[in-house]
């Protein structure tokens, strides 16, 4: 490097040191600098050095300069600076190496610390840049390479319709010829990167492109819209995205058999996402042009490969072969259907371009010339391959609900049918879907297409007897304005659930016919051909969105039945109507046209039409979660069951009446290589309850309860069509007797054990056993009514203290978490009191200190059988412990998965060995536990009364 004797300052110290006694900050520096440069013109390795040094004090001082002394600028442009560095650059040894480094880390620096207008301008002017531009830099360096994408994304972020100006040239065409080429070095530079290997020069280019797509200039738009480099880009980017998701297809198969690191299936997953992202930005930024280019071609290069395993022949045979001229590499192989769910999965969470969406749905969901008609942007794909397919009779097409069947019906394909659920739901909150073809497709939500009758019956039926005109005349004169279209099916079939009153009966349809004749005719055309069988409702029993009601049974998925519940929800009919009513008379008409236009109304009347296919599956698999939450009811967290029924009520419903079905790249790939084939509900030893250890009977608990509420409010909300936020109602639960909020809850008031805490002192003498006075019996007999009960326990080695044990306690707040707020779950428990160290006790009153706790519904007792006198007893942690636990797991889920890096939750069992006086003491102790501690749990399982005849 440029070396003196003397030591130097580095530039910080420099600019913003005290020292004043060698100020390098001058414009006579910048001179020395500059015939630095002139002498050594030519260079090479003897002074490669020295110019390295000189280039990076000309930036240090053009940056102070442009702060605090406009003198630099002048004498920066006098001398023509840039010029010393293109002269620099032509030469063939300088475009490699540090000199090649340091030129375009100089140039990056000045471009972007530079603010003054002035700088900038001056700085773009000239074509020096330009020239820099293009030279043939050795982008093998990758250091080179990565200061010379850094320089024109500096360059990019300085654009602006005054700055462009500059990096646009007119060559004419040919020498003679006043013709004139418009050039754009700086675009036509930067995209032949737009493929390199590196994904952060990748993310370069596309932040430059976008930075140029963004200039408000009609100069920029006309060279983006006619040159051929654009639309060349626009091409390669379209075959860029096709290659994305083609190699996707060869990832995800060698990922699951292990042949290539699952990184790889990460990076594919973002790449192709980031892709999708950046052809949205571009059509956003540039939608008549260029966006409507990049959307022709998308669809071009996408549909051949996303749709290809919906393709079925004429005779609705599914085709085995692909059809995209027989290139094995536009095949997904063993996994083209995952990868086609899963592109279109994403294409809808991110490509909100709706002539794509649209034309994707119509080929997918409508016949032919319904989805040409609707679609018109499917013409731009093979028109002459439609035409000879067409002409020559063997035509085929796209068929959608076949697939979803097979995929609902195989219980091996939990990924694709997931897929076709995330699908599906992303296609329905699409804004960006016309309702015309979602409406043709059958996928329109119930609510919009009542909203939409509602609207064609106010704007074609004459509804104002006051005016005295017909119907019929008003009809026919608004369809010589051109305002009156043909009715659609969907209005026919108001018109005939809803007819006007005798005086103005509806003959708009034409001629004299009657509803029914107009019908006829119009299916005999065919209107009502592909709608998806949800148009009538006659066929709403038969609706091919019903399939998904399998996908609620089991292996039982949480995350799905939430996606399919709220899925199914808009598309069921939105009331109870009497479909055959005898009446009909105006009043009933009214009636009837009130309960469809009011949906709310018709859910307070009786509910929602469910079909009884599905009808029949949320009954099933309610019992099945009934009968599953029932067993774990009776085992160690029983108490604490209740709670988590209060809380997962408010969280899932959440996830029900909103899903969020969005998932990035790491969590697709985690989703896509996990085992789904042991996905299934934990089933609970039944004969043997307690035997699982707390952490086990804490996760399968957490998991019933989540199963029995996910599908309790999917059953609620089906049927009713609303979602309560308090689930006490449907528990039979009164509020000041029981709370879902509180465990001791499942105890009443007036028989509530004693609060106990910590340290606290109790009073043995006024201990009472639940049931005390006249409880509920236990297996045919009385309950039995026992106090403070002496025995021995050692807690530490050789360390035994006498105490009392007790079963009738309740853990209450400690002294100090009541003076600091805090709130402490409480549970009815099992404690160890000591007498001796208790400072309240007299000779009419038995005191005793606390010194131990455990809840009493996970106490296990065993009476040792080597000595009778012995009672162990395994005890859990406490009820607050498990709802820590039970929130970690829940918080870890992701879209239904427990996450693998999150922080593992623990609950550690503890044990007591006590010794009391006697055998009969121990048994005593242990009868007291069993009998309160079944109490506890039958008091548990009856807030499952109202659902056990579901």
């Amino acid at each position: 490097m440029f070396q003196s004797n003397k030591k130097k300052k580095s530039f910080f110290s420099q600019l913003f040191g005290s020292d004043t006694s060698e100020n390098r900050f001058t414009v006579k520096e910048l001179g020395l600098l500059h015939q630095v440069l002139d002498a050594n013109a030519n260079v090479h390795e003897g002074n490669k050095d020295i110019v390295v040094e000189a280039l990076r004090s000309i930036a240090e001082l053009m940056i102070w300069g442009d702060q605090h002394d406009p003198s630099f600028f002048e004498f920066f442009a006098e001398h023509h600076t840039l010029s010393y560095f293109r002269r620099i650059l032509d030469q063939p040894y300088c475009r490699s190496g540090e000199v090649a480094v340091q030129i375009l880390q100089t140039l990056s620096i000045l471009t972007q610390n530079i603010q003054s207008e002035q700088a900038i301008y001056f700085l773009f002017s000239n074509n020096h840049v330009n020239q820099i531009i293009a030279q043939d830099f050795n982008f093998k360096d990758d250091e080179v390479l990565g200061y010379y994408i850094s320089f024109l994304k500096t360059i990019s972020l300085k654009l602006n319709a005054g700055t462009v100006q500059f990096f646009f040239l007119k060559r004419r065409l040919a020498e003679g010829s006043d013709e004139m080429r418009v050039e754009f070095p700086f675009y036509s530079r930067i995209i032949q990167f737009f493929r390199h290997e590196e994904s952060m020069v990748r993310a370069a280019v596309r932040t430059c492109t976008l930075n140029i797509y963004s200039v408000k200039d009609a100069g920029v738009r006309e060279f983006l819209q006619n040159s051929r480099e654009a639309s060349e880009y626009i091409q390669n980017l379209g075959k860029y995205v096709m290659e994305q998701c083609q190699a996707l297809a060869v990832i995800l198969p060698a990922t699951r058999q292990g042949t290539i690191d699952p990184k790889r299936l990460d990076v594919a997953l973002e790449e192709l996402d980031d892709i999708f992202y950046y052809c949205y930005d571009v059509y956003s930024l540039f939608e008549e042009g260029v966006g409507e280019k990049l959307m022709c071609v998308l669809w071009k290069d996408l549909h051949s490969v996303v749709l290809e395993p919906f393709r079925v022949k004429a005779g609705g045979d599914r085709e085995q072969t692909p059809t995209a001229g027989g290139d094995e590499g536009h095949t997904l192989g063993s996994c083209r259907l995952t990868v086609s769910l899963l592109i279109l999965e994403r294409l809808f969470h991110i490509l909100h371009i709706p002539g794509l969406l649209n034309a994707t749905i119509a080929s997918l969901f409508l016949p032919k010339t319904k989805a040409l008609k609707l679609a018109p942007l499917i013409w731009t794909a093979d028109v002459d391959a439609f035409s000879a397919s067409s002409a020559g009779g063997a035509d085929s097409w796209y068929s959608a609900w076949p697939v979803f069947r097979r995929c609902v019906e195989d219980e091996t394909k939990h990924v694709e049918s997931t897929l076709c659920v995330r699908f599906l739901t992303k296609c329905i909150k699409s804004k960006c879907l016309s309702e015309d073809v979602m409406d043709e497709a059958g996928l329109l939500p119930r609510r919009l297409k009542t909203s939409r009758m509602l609207f064609n019956e106010l704007t074609s039926i004459d509804s104002d007897p006051s005016t005295g005109a017909s119907s019929t005349g008003r009809v026919a004169s608004s369809k010589k304005k051109g305002h009156r279209r043909a009715h659609s099916s969907e209005e026919i079939a108001s018109m005939q659930l809803f007819p006007t009153d005798q005086g103005g009966q509806v003959a708009e349809a034409g001629d004299g016919e009657d509803i029914d004749s107009v019908a006829r005719k119009m299916e005999d055309c065919g209107v009502d051909e592909g709608r998806g069988g949800v148009a009538k409702e006659d066929e709403d029993e038969e609706a091919p969105y019903l399939m998904f009601a399998n996908l609620i049974s089991e292996p039982f998925r949480v995350d799905l039945v939430n996606l399919v519940g709220w899925m199914l929800s808009q598309w069921l009919p939105l009331d109870s109507l009497s479909r055959n009513s005898s009446s009909g008379t105006k009043a009933s008409a009214e009636e009837n046209r009130e309960v469809v236009f009011s949906p709310r109304k018709g859910d307070a009347q009786g509910g929602r039409t469910v079909p009884e296919a599905l009808a029949r599956v949320l009954d099933k698999q309610m019992k099945d979660c009934v009968a599953e939450l029932r067993v774990h009811l009776h085992q160690s967290w029983c108490d604490g069951l209740p709670l988590l029924v209060s809380r997962a009520w408010r969280r899932n419903k959440r996830h029900l009446i909103s899903p969020q079905v969005s998932m990035n790249a790491v969590e697709t790939a985690a989703f896509l290589l996990r085992d789904h084939s042991v996905n299934k509900l934990s089933r609970a030893p039944k004969g043997s309850p307690g035997m699982n250890t707390a952490i086990a009977a804490a996760r399968q608990g957490n998991e019933a309860v989540n199963a029995f509420v996910a599908m309790a409010q999917l059953k609620i909300w089906i049927e009713t069509g609303d979602m309560p936020n308090d689930p006490s109602a449907f528990f039979g639960l009164q509020r000041g007797l029981f709370s879902l909020d509180e465990p001791v809850g499942l105890v009443p008031h007036d028989r509530r054990p004693l609060p106990v805490s910590d340290g606290s002192e109790v009073n043995l003498d006024s201990i009472n056993l639940i049931g005390q006075d006249g409880g509920k019996a236990i297996g045919g007999q009385a309950p039995i009514v026992a106090g403070a009960l002496p025995c021995r326990v050692a807690f530490t080695r050789g360390a035994e203290r006498n105490v009392y044990f007790c079963s009738d306690g309740r853990h209450a707040l400690s002294s100090v978490k009541q003076k600091t707020g805090q709130r402490e779950l409480g549970s009815v428990c099992i404690f160890l009191a000591d007498a001796n160290e208790s400072v309240s006790s007299s000779s009419s009153r038995t005191f005793a200190k606390v010194v131990a706790m455990a809840p009493l519904a996970g106490a296990e007792p065993a009476i040792d059988p080597t000595h009778p006198a012995w009672l162990h007893l395994r005890v859990r942690p406490p009820l607050s412990a498990f709802t820590a636990v039970c929130g970690m797991m829940n918080a870890s889920q992701s879209f239904g998965q427990p996450n693998i890096k999150g922080k593992r939750p623990k609950l550690n069992d503890g044990r007591w060995t006590l010794a009391f006086e006697d055998a009969e003491s121990a048994r005593k102790a242990e009868e007291m536990i069993h009998r309160q501690r079944e109490q506890l749990r039958a008091n548990a399982e009856d807030l499952l009364c109202n659902f056990a005849a579901s």
